[in-house]
């Protein structure tokens, strides 16, 4: 029952568990607003917002904001934010904060609608860590 898809984080492939939580390496770039992203026109001044770069590579763990040098994925399924333990930050309907996931100090940005998602930034030397911990912590909530 704890079965994941078998899915290793270099081929741009995401995880689903048995519980329903689909786990990917970030296909986009998180970026901090007011900085210059190709493509990129920022909405909301001082917040974390999701933007997809212009011509940046498939999906993997080694996704990476080219500026901030953070490994990026993205979890999402009904209890994402459970997943995550951020459960106190679920009533509201999207934000962004740092926080400690999995005992690394993450950038998250979530939105509950219309599928609630989480995207995590974490220090690019533990993305492949990291990644195994969203596999392993999903396995424990099924």
């Amino acid at each position: 029952m704890a079965e994941l898809l078998r899915a290793p984080p270099l081929g741009g492939v995401s995880a689903i568990t048995a519980a329903g939580f689909e786990i990917a390496p970030c296909p986009g770039a998180i970026w901090r607003i007011g900085e210059s992203v190709a493509g990129a026109v920022p909405t909301q001044p001082g917040e974390w917002m999701l933007f997809e770069a212009a011509g940046f590579p498939a999906p993997a763990v080694e996704a990476v904001d080219v500026r901030s040098g953070h490994a990026l994925f993205s979890v999402s399924g009904p209890d994402a934010l459970l997943l995550l333990d951020i459960d106190p930050l679920a009533g509201a309907a999207q934000g962004g904060c740092t926080a400690r996931v999995g005992g690394l100090r993450a950038s998250l940005f979530w939105r509950r609608d219309p599928v609630p998602q989480v995207h995590i930034a974490v220090e690019r030397f533990y993305g492949a860590w990291f990644w195994e911990w969203l596999r392993h912590r999903a396995t424990l909530l099924e």
